[in-house]
């Protein structure tokens, strides 16, 4: 069954600060997935994706 938006877009981030899990799982805070680094490559579907954090602390996914 294909995914639309409304199904992994979380829009109301409030609920993540506090920690609660969303409909596809847990929260992973960023800090974990970088550790020491500000990239971060993963694959999905055979795609290879690059996630990297910006100089002013923002996320960006390029593939």
């Amino acid at each position: 069954m294909k995914q639309v938006p409304s199904d992994y877009v979380v829009t109301d981030f409030t609920v993540l600060s506090q920690g609660y899990a969303t409909k596809s799982g847990g929260v992973i805070d960023s800090s974990t997935l970088f550790s020491n680094s500000d990239k971060l490559a993963i694959t999905h579907n055979g795609e290879a994706y690059l996630l990297r954090v910006t100089r002013s602390g923002k996320l960006i996914l390029t593939k």
